[in-house]
């Protein structure tokens, strides 16, 4: 907001546009759709410089799960706020469109609900044969790992808290 307003007023001062004080700019001559096309393109401009130096955030893993003879590559993090069990075992979840290359999905007999804030459902729960962690040059295998498939849109895995327990007292 600073950097278009600054810049709407060094445009405007450039082009001798009268100010009046207390009023701001007379707009009277210039057509409001000029200075709305720079902001514009100006926030266009802040946005993709913004993703562009993003970085990854430090809390995101990249997670090798095997399942039989299949496996699957995607990145994940630790969600603390996961509570999900089943017999014991904590419980972290993927995408159906990765659970769909491990196993049969319609054949998973295993489920357990889970509390979101879309609400309850019952989720597919299988068991992989290892969950491999990597985080940096760093790998950690665990092995006989529950995944739960999601019905929902996430981006990565969401892997259990213990899971991150786990993976701090294999790194130490």
């Amino acid at each position: 907001t600073a950097g278009v307003g600054g810049a709407l007023i060094g445009v405007f001062s450039l082009t001798g546009i009268s100010y009046v004080e207390g009023a701001g700019f007379a707009l009277s001559s210039v057509p409001i759709g000029i200075p709305l096309f720079c902001a514009l393109v100006a926030v266009i401009i802040a946005r993709r410089l913004a993703a562009k130096f993003a970085r990854v955030k430090k809390n995101t893993v990249i997670c090798r799960i095997y399942a039989g003879q299949s496996h699957v590559e995607i990145s994940g993090f630790f969600d603390s706020g996961n509570k999900v069990y089943l017999r014991g075992q904590p419980v972290s979840v993927i995408p159906q469109a990765v659970a769909e290359k491990l196993c049969d999905i319609a054949a998973v007999r295993d489920g357990v609900k889970i509390h979101t804030v879309a609400g309850s459902k019952i989720i597919k729960v299988f068991s992989a044969d290892r969950l491999e962690i990597i985080d940096g040059e760093k790998t950690e295998i665990i092995k006989n790992v529950k995944i739960g498939v999601s019905p929902y849109a996430v981006k990565g895995a969401v892997l259990h808290g213990d899971l991150l327990e786990e993976f701090k007292c294999l790194k130490s």
